[in-house]
């Protein structure tokens, strides 16, 4: 497990403060349990991965996609025991259930997923089934180059699929140089800002890459004023 994949997709499953509800992460089914959260990963096909590694771990009690698997979130119970730490100020335990996965990315090899993976071209963002727009509440996006054309394109696809009138926890992946677009042009008004988190690749990386996210996770990252 490469500390970064599993530091990025603990982010994306765990819950924060102010989840739930009309903040658009996850809400209430019709029956009034919560609804499950709806996470994809646009052209990041490892930390998707270790989602898929991290969901099996907290949710063991369901199988593939079947989201009536559920998991106790008790305030500070440790993550070993398959339980999520969260501040709640009206219960000690709330139980949500198995978050729904999803895999956008141009290597058909992913395709071993299934009804989870999409075949994903950014030169074409809109190119897409039907069925997943404005579906997620949770979006994870790399753009595979960094130019303004890819990274243009990859963020009209991140807004397609973000569910309309909800806050949509957005992390963008991406170098350093395409910083002041991120912030300032592609992601603005979903209030993205650059954080404080290293990136780091086994390999190593030409350039220095960075995160931008629409929201602060304690003790993982916070905004930077530059």
């Amino acid at each position: 497990q490469h500390p970064c994949r599993l530091m990025l997709a603990e982010a994306l499953v765990d819950p924060v403060a102010g989840d739930g509800g009309d903040d658009g992460d996850g809400g209430d089914c019709s029956d009034g349990r919560p609804a499950p959260m709806r996470i994809v990963v646009v052209s990041a096909p490892s930390v998707f991965v270790q989602l898929c590694n991290l969901v099996r771990q907290r949710w063991p009690d369901a199988d593939g996609d079947d989201e009536r698997g559920s998991a106790k979130i008790g305030v500070n119970q440790p993550r070993n025991q398959g339980t999520i730490n969260i501040t709640n100020a009206t219960a000690a335990t709330t139980t949500i259930p198995r978050p729904q996965l999803h895999l956008l990315e141009f290597d058909e090899r992913f395709a071993v997923f299934g009804e989870q993976f999409t075949h994903y071209d950014y030169r074409r963002p809109l190119q897409l089934p039907a069925h997943l727009a404005g579906q997620f509440n949770r979006i994870i996006v790399d753009p595979p180059f960094l130019s303004d054309e890819c990274q243009t394109k990859a963020a009209v696809t991140v807004r397609w699929l973000a569910r309309p009138g909800s806050q949509t926890r957005v992390l963008v992946c991406t170098g350093e140089r395409m910083g002041d677009m991120v912030v300032q042009k592609l992601y603005k008004g979903m209030g993205v800002r650059r954080t404080d988190l290293v990136v780091e690749h086994e390999r190593g990386l030409g350039n220095e890459f960075c995160c931008f996210a629409n929201w602060e996770r304690d003790g993982v990252w916070t905004w930077t004023s530059t």
